[in-house]
């Protein structure tokens, strides 16, 4: 797994790639149920799979606390199993966190990171005072599909999966 420090210097053989996004404080039954669903899928169609998560915690910067489960290190040891190509540790800072969420999405994931897909939690929340959610990226209906995932082997609907469209192609997107 090639670990990076910021999204500036992905190697472009992980651009297009399926891309996990969250805190992952805990790695905890959802988010590995989220990072296996995202593997899974990256091998389906044939794409890197990477993680893209935030040091310090977005809470812990704003609150000026420390309330990490995990440390980075502990974290990149603890994802290491769910096979992914890439993790980007994402310095969160004053300047990353005035980024609105429309900025994120289009300076971020689709102009930097050329996402092919993306696994985020049904809480994900991003941009400039929390602004962006998954109904935002819903509003993306030309560069995104959704479809709801299981986070947990109990519960359905936790955790939303999203696409960038396939030209030509129908799609049947991978929801067990």
């Amino acid at each position: 797994m090639k670990i990076y420090n910021n999204i500036n210097f992905i190697d472009k053989k992980f651009v297009n790639s399926v891309l996990a996004i969250g805190n992952f404080d805990g790695v905890h039954l959802g988010h590995q149920e989220l990072l296996k669903k995202a593997y899974i899928f990256s091998c389906k169609v044939k794409k890197n799979f990477g993680i893209l998560t935030f040091d310090p915690l977005p809470k812990d910067f704003f609150n000026k606390t420390d309330n990490r489960i995990l440390n980075i290190e502990d974290k990149i040891d603890t994802v290491k199993k769910f096979r992914a190509d890439f993790f980007i540790k994402q310095k969160f800072n004053r300047n990353f966190s005035k980024i609105s969420h429309d900025n994120f999405v289009k300076t971020i994931l689709l102009k930097k990171l050329s996402v092919h897909s993306i696994f985020v939690g049904k809480d994900f929340r991003f941009g400039f005072k929390r602004e962006g959610n998954i109904f935002f990226l819903k509003k993306f209906q030309f560069i995104f599909y959704a479809c709801f995932l299981s986070s947990r082997p109990s519960l359905t609907r936790n955790t939303i999966f999203l696409t960038t469209q396939l030209p030509n192609k129908n799609f049947d997107f991978f929801c067990p």
